[in-house]
């Protein structure tokens, strides 16, 4: 029993090794993942980036909500309509 918890543990010792390695030789197919992951950083990053047309849109009534965006009332009132 030991001795085959000996040959696990040098087994997961030696496979983490391998993929540090590979990751800081930045080898394939390790160098792909790590490509995704900065173009999903820089996605998210540019995401937070942008900014509402209307900062807390949500804590205005209709009217100074088409006020801001310079639309009539009816405009919205039409549009919300056919939207349910």
């Amino acid at each position: 029993m030991a001795l085959h918890l000996k040959w696990e543990l040098f087994t997961a010792f030696a496979f983490s090794c391998f993929i540090l390695v590979a990751t800081l030789y930045n080898r394939e197919p390790f160098r792909t993942v790590i490509r995704w992951n900065n173009a999903i950083k820089e996605h998210w990053a540019a995401q937070a980036q942008a900014q509402p047309p209307i900062p807390h849109a949500e804590e205005l009534t209709a009217v100074e909500y088409c006020e801001q965006l310079n639309l009539s009332m009816e405009f919205f009132q039409q549009a919300v309509q056919r939207r349910g």
